[in-house]
């Protein structure tokens, strides 16, 4: 039988002990982050919210910059060509159309360019003031919250928008393949007899090929599509936990979607440092082939090019040539330069994102659940 309590005998009061040295880090969820070392964490944040911020207005200057050329080749320098063409061929005439369909076309580049280059514009914002809030430590909610949702809704727009957009260019680029074929094949037998060669290009667009570059083409681009969804996915996920964590909601763990998003991130490094190797082969090779042919063109030129070099550069073309090799230069250096950059914000992105992951996870947030 137990026994009344005693009113003359006082209560034990509880002795706070400070937590032990070798005690772990928890987050918010009571789990241990092993190999958690919060000052190592908040300076590898503070390092890499600093770099994101620059390389990602370099990338963002950059683009424009791509845009820009690529708007002025797409238009002066088809416009270039056919001008050249006509030189040779005076029964070539330019439709009035050209002109303003690639002016149209020049245009969209511009907007397309522009609009890739404010969404990282905003994207810079949201990495930059969410790793300022988590470094200075600052209740939550932060008091910028209401300015990170609306950079969270628009961003999350955006990046369901490359999704679906994947989606569609890649059906668009399965069907348009029987209509390229055709249109390629009228083109070739148009500069056949153009030439005085008909007769050459009968049997370009037969059924059977085009079936087969169909399927070839499914089967190339249903990865692609998959991969795009499934980072973009990650990057949204990731993105809103931060996001509703910072407005004082307390969601899951932000850690496995921040691993997530490094382990996707992790494979596009792989596959940005092997096509910046073929870039940079490519450029190595390109400059080598010019280089010799300046050096054959102008020995050419004095003593007069062989029969084999006018059948292929007839009169005027030279100069051409070594121009367009020019060109084909800069756009494979400006490649390269883009590359590199795409690399480096993505190789600083997975620092970032794992990095903030353990600082609010490590944070015991109290809040209504998300």
């Amino acid at each position: 039988m137990s026994q009344p309590p005693d009113p003359w005998k006082s209560a034990p009061v509880p002795v706070s002990r400070p937590p032990s040295a070798a005690t772990p880090a928890v987050d918010a969820w009571g789990r241990p982050l092993i190999g958690f070392d919060p000052a190592h964490n908040r300076n590898e944040l503070r390092r890499s919210t600093a770099r994101l911020g620059v390389w990602l207005s370099v990338l963002m200057w950059a683009l424009m910059v791509v845009g820009v050329l690529s708007a002025l080749g797409v238009t002066f320098g088809t416009l270039g060509v056919w001008h050249l063409l006509t030189l040779q061929d005076a029964s070539l005439h330019l439709p009035p159309q050209i002109p303003w369909l690639l002016a149209l076309a020049g245009a969209l580049i511009l907007v397309l360019y522009g609009l890739y280059a404010w969404v990282l514009r905003w994207a810079r914002e949201l990495i930059v003031r969410l790793g300022r809030w988590a470094l200075q430590g600052l209740a939550s909610p932060a008091p910028d919250a209401a300015r990170l949702e609306t950079l969270r809704r628009t961003l999350a727009g955006w990046l369901s928008f490359g999704q679906w957009g994947t989606l569609l260019a890649g059906v668009l680029g399965v069907v348009l393949v029987p209509f390229s074929a055709v249109w390629s094949q009228r083109l070739a037998e148009h500069l056949s007899r153009t030439l005085g060669s008909p007769g050459q290009v009968d049997t370009m667009a037969t059924p059977a090929l085009i079936a087969f570059q169909t399927v070839s083409a499914l089967l190339s681009s249903v990865p692609g599509i998959v991969i795009a969804w499934l980072i973009l996915g990650a990057v949204r996920r990731f993105m809103t936990l931060a996001v509703n964590r910072a407005r004082g909601l307390t969601p899951p763990p932000i850690l496995p979607a921040a691993t997530t998003v490094s382990g996707w991130f992790l494979g596009c490094l792989i596959l940005l440092g092997l096509s910046l190797l073929g870039l940079i082969a490519n450029f190595v090779l390109l400059g080598v082939f010019g280089a010799l042919l300046r050096t054959m063109l102008t020995r050419g030129a004095a003593d007069g090019l062989p029969q084999d070099w006018q059948n292929v550069l007839p009169d005027g073309w030279a100069s051409v040539v070594s121009w367009g090799l020019g060109a084909l230069l800069v756009v494979v250096f400006v490649g390269v330069l883009v590359t590199v950059l795409l690399f480096c914000v993505l190789l600083w992105s997975r620092s970032y994102a794992t990095a903030l992951a353990r600082e609010l996870d490590a944070r015991a947030l109290e809040g209504p659940a998300a």
